[in-house]
């Protein structure tokens, strides 16, 4: 709460100042969940990553914004498990689909540096999160989790924005983001009745672009 009445008294000054628009797309990956998640991957696989962003200069060294992403999350496993239903899963090729996506809404604070004919930036990125699962049968799919987690992620970002005219950049971003999720769901193979509850962490890497929707000399270079 704390954080969005912060974000609230700085947009009088984030409407003033000038405004990166920013779309992407790329790659993640993700550790194993923690928790409660019984079926737990234990070798990476790549996944897809999307981005959007509305980002205001602040000045020349400080940008605010907001950060909308889609990714999966999945992985795969060398141990074998048994599903309620008796089925052995895992340690088959397949993958262990925990989100496909996960939809996620960050406000997002970089400190910016310039660098040549653009800028590096480093920050800190907080909001919340729900994953969307699609139960339909697939052939490279060993276990989904249930379709609906809800909670939060935080986390940091690092990037590069290289000016290629006053106005447009070519962007990429290396983030990395804890996830939070909570479920109506029972988690599998508790013998508690206890709700499904885990933590993970994903590492998305995007190529994209950048407009400047108003020139500023300031700034100087995109």
């Amino acid at each position: 709460m704390k954080k969005v009445v912060f974000f609230i008294l700085l947009l009088p000054f984030a409407a003033q100042a000038q405004t990166e628009l920013g779309i992407g797309g790329g790659i993640s990956a993700n550790t194993a969940p923690t928790a409660n998640m019984p079926y737990k991957s234990n070798n990476p696989a790549p996944n897809y990553a999307g981005m959007a962003s509305v980002i205001f200069n602040l000045s020349t060294n400080w940008q605010l914004g907001l950060q909308v992403r889609a990714e999966g999350l999945s992985g795969r496993s060398s141990h074998t498990y048994t599903d309620p239903h008796g089925n052995e899963i895992g340690d088959d090729g397949k993958r262990f689909v925990y989100a496909a996506p996960l939809l996620s809404g960050d406000i997002v604070l970089n400190r910016r540096v310039g660098f040549g004919k653009g800028y590096f930036y480093y920050g800190i990125a907080a909001g919340g999160a729900g994953s969307v699962n699609n139960h339909s049968v697939s052939n490279g799919v060993s276990y989904r989790a249930p379709d609906g987690g809800v909670g939060y992620e935080a986390g940091l970002q690092i990037g590069y924005t290289l000016g290629v005219t006053s106005s447009l950049g070519v962007n990429m971003e290396l983030a990395a983001r804890y996830i939070n999720l909570s479920y109506t769901a029972h988690a599998p193979e508790s013998s508690t009745d206890a709700l499904l509850h885990y933590g993970i962490v994903a590492f998305p890497l995007t190529i994209g672009i950048r407009y400047r929707h108003v020139k500023d000399i300031v700034l100087g270079p995109l």
